[in-house]
Parts: structure tokens; sequence; C-alpha cells
């Protein structure tokens, strides 16, 4: 039994990584590695809309707006698609970045912006994924 964890310990939890986001949304940068959404441009357009909005973030109609404008589409199908989106960014490495709120989602505060001149090779290449060496490369 000495060597089960003491069930009374503490746990120290790290903070989340600061993610970097260009201001139009076009790619974002975590842990030292650079993605693209400059193919995914509702992606981009969702990004761009959270930053904005900062701390208090968007409601679901409001980003179903920003990531699609001007589509006609049923509620239903917009919100499954907001959905699905905000589920790859999270997948994409921005899970610690978007959380939830009542009525929609936002970027936590530890987002912050770069501006987009830093990653010129992202527009003219088509990987997806750079890091962040390859960045300073690129500039």
């Amino acid at each position: 039994m000495a060597d089960m964890p003491d069930i009374h310990s503490v746990a120290i939890l790290a903070e989340p990584p600061v993610v970097q986001v260009a201001p139009d949304g076009g790619w974002f940068e975590r842990d030292g590695v650079v993605t693209s959404l400059l193919r995914r441009r509702p992606l981009a357009r969702l990004v761009a809309a959270l930053l904005a909005a900062g701390d208090a973030g968007l409601s679901a109609a409001s980003l179903i707006e920003a990531g699609w404008p001007g589509e006609r589409i049923l509620q239903k199908a917009a919100r499954i698609r907001l959905r699905v989106a905000i589920s790859t960014l999270r997948g994409m490495g921005l899970a610690h970045a978007l959380t939830t709120t009542k009525s929609g989602y936002a970027l936590c505060a530890s987002t912050r912006t770069r501006p987009s001149e830093v990653v010129p090779r992202l527009e003219r290449d088509s990987s997806t994924v750079l890091t962040s060496d390859e960045v300073a490369k690129a500039g």
C-alpha cells in the first residue's frame, strides 16, 4: 500500500497555455506550433469574431452570422454546423482557449493577438502547421 498516492494530496494545476492569434483569425500559435486557418475561412471568421468580442464572447446566433455571413440555413442545421466548427477548432489546438458560455462561446483571457505579418509564409505555402522556428525563418 506504500505505492498508492495519498488521496489527501493537493493537485497543482498548470496555467493553460497562452494562445496567440492573428487579428483576422487566419492562424493561431500554441506551444510553438502555428496552425493556419487560411484555407478554412469560416473557422478563421469565427476565431476573429470571438477575438473581437473579448471576454464577453458571442451568442450562437452571432457566431453563425460571423462564420457564414449572409448564408440562408435552417436554425437547427446552423447550430450543428457551429458545434462542429467549435469542435474542430478545439481539436486543432484551441481546446483550452475556447470556453462555452450560457449563450454561446468565448476565447479565454490568455488568448493574445499578434500581427498577421509574423507568418507571411502561411499565405504562400500549402502546409497547415509550422513550428516557431519555421515562423522565425519565414519572416
